[in-house]
């Protein structure tokens, strides 16, 4: 249930549950398109700063980097009053075998499947939504979309915002 102060709080923000989601749905269809029309989505993280979207290109080769780009893009959003961080690139997943997850990354396992990722996170709130995809000779074949309200770990965007309702930005 939801707090009088954490109800407040978002309204002073000016940013929604519903926008962050209908800013992630716009972005989800426009890297779809960009996906159809150019073979591949560059990473990307826009920070919401009032009104207005803010891109930061991104880019890492490995872990150590990822974590130095995120470490920059939190120092990027606290500098600016963000209001939220929604990203966007392409990633792995799989599912469990038997139960479990091999001891290996996503990108070793042999079930692996390609996947557009749009990550919207905010001191109130936390959301992903995720678009597999295939290639078949030179067609790309679009999945459903999939949304995650909760349940989920985002490597790029956790820690930006501490917890929900305590910005790390303070």
């Amino acid at each position: 249930m939801e707090t009088n102060s954490k109800l407040n709080s978002e309204k002073e923000s000016g940013l929604t549950r519903e926008s962050l989601i209908g800013l992630m749905s716009q972005m989800t269809g426009r890297a779809k398109d960009i996906l159809m029309q150019e073979g591949a989505v560059s990473p990307v993280a826009f920070l919401v700063v009032g009104n207005k979207l803010c891109g930061v290109p991104l880019e890492f080769c490995n872990d150590r980097e990822k974590d130095i780009t995120k470490t920059m893009i939190k120092d990027i959003a606290k500098k600016s009053g963000a209001e939220a961080v929604i990203t966007i690139m392409e990633a792995w997943t799989a599912t469990a075998e038997n139960g479990a997850f091999p001891d290996c990354s996503v990108s070793e396992m042999p079930n692996r499947r390609e996947c557009i990722v749009v990550t919207g996170v905010s001191a109130y709130h936390k959301f992903m939504t995720m678009v597999e995809f295939s290639h078949k000779g030179e067609r790309i074949i679009l999945g459903d979309e999939k949304p995650f309200h909760q349940g989920f770990d985002s490597s790029f965007t956790d820690g930006i915002w501490d917890s929900p309702r305590k910005s790390a930005f303070n």
